[in-house]
């Protein structure tokens, strides 16, 4: 595995465990935050392995598609899941909208699910 790919994938497993501390904590909003960046984070893990670099998340979105959803290498679920999560941590960081315990529980579900199909993807 890349360096920078093994450095994407702690992080994406260290806001994972961050996400639920703040879910037993009762911080949903803040849950919901982590569980975005730690799917994202795994993304970028999945880009690093192939030496793709990107500056913005809409880059990091685009390339995941061309290089990992479109062959088929990646569900079209899980890149779905990956873009509700993002929805999410907009709505829980910018909006007045206040996340409750089964939406948190249910983006901490798809946050586990989605790094693991990454770390599925890349070797050893």
């Amino acid at each position: 595995m890349h360096p920078r790919s093994e450095y994407w994938v702690s992080s994406a497993r260290l806001r994972l465990r961050a996400a639920r501390l703040l879910f037993d904590e009762g911080l949903y909003d803040d849950c919901v935050n982590r569980c975005f960046f730690s799917a994202f984070h795994a993304a970028l893990a999945l880009l690093a392995n192939e030496g793709i670099e990107t500056r913005s998340y809409t880059g990091a979105f685009t390339q995941l598609f061309v290089h990992f959803v479109r062959d088929g290498v990646l569900n079209r679920t899980a890149h779905r899941k990956l873009h509700l999560l993002q929805d999410h941590r907009q709505l829980a960081d910018y909006t007045d909208v206040l996340f409750d315990q089964a939406l948190a529980k249910e983006d901490l579900f798809n946050a586990l699910q989605f790094v693991e199909a990454v770390e599925a993807l890349l070797p050893g």
